[in-house]
């Protein structure tokens, strides 16, 4: 809202496992945008955003048969409307994602993600790859 004027709304669609499959969103500056998510083995399979302009870039996922103890580790890549993907819009990936392509920024090469865990199951490390270039990300935990 802006001055009691609604400026963009979004809607929210789920399946009946509670899988966030579609949003449409509405803007009067770019009219409306619908992102369509599908899912195999509880896991995003494929995910294409339809925008007002024409375009619709999408991605396409591959996983590891592992999982984390944390939603944020399962969804390290694009989701809805290439955001980040927050536990409240729908249920969380099964397992970590191993790779995904996608054409969000021109270039469909793979981007690999491997994970180091440490014994309680927690990535402490993960390591992106694309372009043969590495992204390393340390975590640390503080439990109480």
């Amino acid at each position: 809202y802006n001055g009691g004027i609604v400026l963009d709304s979004t809607l929210y669609f789920y399946d009946a496992s509670k899988f966030l499959i579609k949003s449409v969103r509405y803007t009067d500056a770019f009219g409306k945008d619908s992102v369509i998510m599908t899912y195999s083995n509880e896991n995003l399979a494929k995910i294409v955003i339809y925008n007002s302009n024409g375009t619709a870039p999408q991605a396409t996922f591959d996983y590891y048969t592992d999982s984390s103890k944390s939603w944020v580790y399962q969804n390290i890549g694009p989701y809805n409307n290439n955001g980040l993907y927050l536990p409240w819009l729908g249920r969380s990936n099964k397992n970590l994602i191993k790779s995904y392509s996608s054409d969000f920024n021109g270039n469909p090469e793979p981007i690999t993600i491997t994970y180091q865990k440490n014994t309680d199951g927690y990535v402490t490390k993960y390591i992106m790859n694309f372009m043969g270039t590495s992204d390393n990300h340390f975590l640390e935990y503080k439990c109480k």
